[in-house]
């Protein structure tokens, strides 16, 4: 991190971010660019106040936008960086869902775009880990997110070179769809 970067990050205060029913608002109206760029401002402590289906769904979709936008300046160190802050909103997002004994298909669709960023970084193991997590843990009630979830992990099983599991599990999808 800069020391202009560092610079601006201290200048926010608590104060300047919104409150969790405003932000949940801003997410719930689709303004993915607004919300995660408020939720980056947050301190990691307190981010468990703005735990909501919605927003966690609305930062994923900013933060792959924004690893997508750092692929093209070829900056390895700050895409490295995002992917960190991809894989903790995950993982809280994950948390909340347990907490709660609640998945919706927010989480599912979450889960799932960003597995596929995750493949498209080499990322197979932890993009493998995310997607047993969600066969695991009630995908099977959204028929159609099972299959693509499905899907994603016959194709990095085949991208691994690992084409007798990557067919094995297109059998199984084939037998009982």
């Amino acid at each position: 991190m800069t020391e202009k970067q560092e610079q601006r990050i201290s200048i926010i205060t608590e104060s300047d971010i919104i409150s969790p029913d405003k932000l949940k608002f801003m997410a719930f109206n689709g303004e993915n660019d607004m919300v995660y760029s408020v939720y980056r401002k947050i301190k990691l402590e307190n981010r468990y106040d703005f735990s909501d289906k919605y927003i966690f769904s609305e930062v994923i979709n900013g933060s792959i936008k924004k690893i997508n936008a750092l692929k093209n300046l070829h900056n390895e160190d700050l895409i490295a960086h995002e992917l960190i802050f991809l894989k903790e909103t995950l993982d809280m997002f994950t948390d909340h869902c347990n907490n709660s004994s609640t998945f919706p298909r927010e989480y599912y669709n979450s889960i799932l775009l960003a597995a596929d960023e995750l493949t498209k970084l080499s990322e197979y193991d932890t993009a493998l880990q995310y997607l047993n997590y969600l066969l695991n843990h009630g995908v099977d009630k959204f028929p159609e997110l099972r299959m693509m979830t499905n899907f994603r992990i016959a194709f990095i099983h085949n991208s691994n070179g690992e084409l007798l599991k990557a067919q094995e599990l297109f059998s199984k999808m084939i037998e009982h769809p």
